[in-house]
């Protein structure tokens, strides 16, 4: 009965996770698609043509976007960060891991804004002609080089961000269990 019980927290742990990376990339890309509109209807919508709803609105199809690029990050990182905790035996399974969680939500948006201020900083005494001499990929026609830069900066950070807060959540729970002993 307590293995059945660890295996409905574990799948309850995944989906929570899922949910929450979703809801999470829904928000980034709601602020992004503020940001630079055009990384959107430009770019993503075309990566995502499938999952586009042709007669809703584009932030209808950015929350769509975001969801659809950010909850399998969840479910990956919720897994792992169950599964550690798992292994290192820690009392509360659902809560701590769910701590640790909320510990790679917040280096994941420390990210974001450091992809910001890079995207910012990089662009901020470039014309458009330099940004696009850089060799990096622009769909045709960008009016807002700049914009679009610096939302791709925030996008790749905050991946990079979600691998780093798993790392830091994981050394969290290991610490917390050592505590506990």
């Amino acid at each position: 009965m307590k293995f059945l019980i660890t295996v409905l927290k574990i799948i309850a742990l995944i989906i929570a996770g899922s949910f929450i990376a979703g809801l999470y990339g829904i928000l980034h890309d709601q602020i992004t698609f503020t940001i630079a509109p055009e990384y959107f209807t430009k770019f993503k919508f075309i990566q995502f043509r499938h999952m586009i709803f042709l007669h809703c609105s584009d932030r209808f199809n950015v929350s769509v976007i975001g969801f659809l690029a950010t909850y399998w990050v969840g479910t990956f990182v919720a897994s792992l960060l169950g599964l550690v905790n798992l292994i290192i035996g820690a009392e509360e399974l659902f809560a701590k891991t769910l701590k640790a969680f909320l510990i790679v939500l917040l280096v994941t948006a420390c990210f974001w804004a450091a992809g910001y201020a890079a995207g910012r900083i990089i662009t901020a005494n470039c014309s458009t002609e330099q940004i696009l001499g850089w060799g990096i990929y622009f769909p045709r026609g960008i009016k807002d080089v700049k914009g679009f830069m610096t939302v791709g900066f925030i996008h790749n950070f905050s991946y990079l961000g979600g691998f780093a807060g798993m790392i830091a959540g994981n050394i969290w729970l290991v610490r917390n269990r050592k505590k506990q002993k």
